[in-house]
């Protein structure tokens, strides 16, 4: 898979989450809406490649009440970029 520079990406490589599609998320109550929003600009680590083209990965993500909420996504090549490979990658 590639990211949205064409860059190859694996399982374990961090990526910069550049968007998602807003569209996706209209039928989700706001508060679940910001949940994925705030991810906009976090690195995160590919979790999986899915056989339909997406990198999944996830993360943690605190509420307004203090307690924590796992928040997955399936992304796109066109909604991130590649910013290190996973360390056993490296040459």
């Amino acid at each position: 898979m590639k990211d949205v520079d064409g860059n190859e990406v694996s399982v374990g490589d961090s990526v910069l989450i550049l968007s998602l599609d807003e569209e996706s998320l209209t039928d989700l109550p706001e508060h679940e809406q910001g949940r994925y929003l705030s991810m906009v600009g976090t690195t995160e680590q590919i979790d999986e490649i899915t056989e339909d083209g997406y990198a999944t990965l996830g993360k943690w993500v605190e509420e307004d009440d203090g307690e924590f909420t796992y928040v997955g996504l399936a992304l796109g090549p066109q909604e991130f970029r590649l910013v290190a490979k996973k360390a056993w990658q490296q040459g």
